[in-house]
């Protein structure tokens, strides 16, 4: 639903301003896929079922502006079924050790209206804390994207956020106290009626996208070639592999036992374009 309610919204923006950055699908086949959420959404006024197998999307994101439009980047969306997102699962090893960010979603409705919905964050954060203790910010860039969702449900204005900050402390303040790259994003997908059909409407989401492959993109340091995996094979990795308290695939595949249902994890994984010497757009050129 999020991808979907994002592309809309970009594919939307690009039809009502030809400046500016937006995503395409890089085949057909995924093209098709989009569609058929889409339109499932169009034929029933319902959200699609939960993601039931593995999905893999390969996008273009291109930038438009005085210059002319030019491809900033390739890059590969991927999502797994919540039950496969823990340690032990190689699918969900192979994503987390090949990526190059990761997206976080939170249901921001719930994390204020609902007193147990905070617990339920603390195993996700020890599976996120687990990676940020990896990740080697020489070689790869890595960046998070926290996702609030349902926003839509919630009253607008400082207070809400000033209450949802004070709830994430507990995340934020770990992220901080580790110099993890991070940014916070408001959005919503919700279901418009003009009672012939359906469609998504889409708010603030889209925004995840260009922040995440242009932060990676924009930094020199940036190597498609090298992932998280590569850090752990490094020398330059600061970890002491032999400290008994602190042993890190252990203690990974040990959290993967315990991840929260509610929350998705998608990763990103980035690929530059042979052009992407060009200055990647920001999030303030977006707007």
């Amino acid at each position: 639903v999020f991808l979907a309610g994002s592309y809309s919204e970009l594919s939307a923006s690009r039809e009502a301003n030809s400046l500016g950055s937006w995503i395409e699908c890089e085949s057909q086949q995924d093209r098709e896929a989009l569609d058929r959420i889409i339109n499932y959404v169009s034929r029933t006024g319902e959200y699609p079922p939960a993601t039931m197998k593995i999905s893999s999307f390969n996008f273009l994101l291109n930038h438009s502006d005085r210059r002319g439009e030019r491809e900033i980047c390739k890059f590969r969306w991927w999502d797994i079924p919540g039950e496969y997102c823990n340690f032990q699962q190689p699918e969900f090893q192979k994503m987390v050790l090949d990526s190059h960010s990761c997206c976080l979603f939170i249901n921001a409705y719930q994390l204020l209206n609902n007193s147990n919905y905070i617990h339920t964050l603390e195993d996700l954060i020890n599976q996120l804390i687990a990676i940020v203790n990896l990740v080697d910010l020489d070689r790869v860039p890595y960046r998070f994207a926290l996702i609030l969702t349902q926003c839509d449900r919630l009253d607008q204005g400082p207070i809400k956020r000033l209450q949802i900050e004070e709830r994430l402390h507990l995340l934020t303040g770990s992220l901080d106290a580790r110099d993890a790259s991070y940014e916070r994003f408001y959005g919503s997908v919700i279901i418009e009626s003009d009672q012939k059909s359906f469609k998504l409407k889409s708010s603030g989401t889209s925004q995840a996208f260009i922040w995440l492959a242009s932060e990676l993109t924009k930094n020199p340091k940036v190597n498609s070639d090298v992932s998280l995996a590569d850090t752990l094979e490094s020398e330059e990795v600061s970890l002491d592999r032999n400290d008994p308290f602190f042993p890190p695939l252990q203690w990974m595949i040990a959290l993967g036992a315990v991840f929260c249902v509610v929350i998705a994890l998608w990763f990103i994984f980035i690929f530059p374009s042979s052009r992407q010497n060009d200055p990647a757009p920001s999030i303030e050129q977006e707007q």
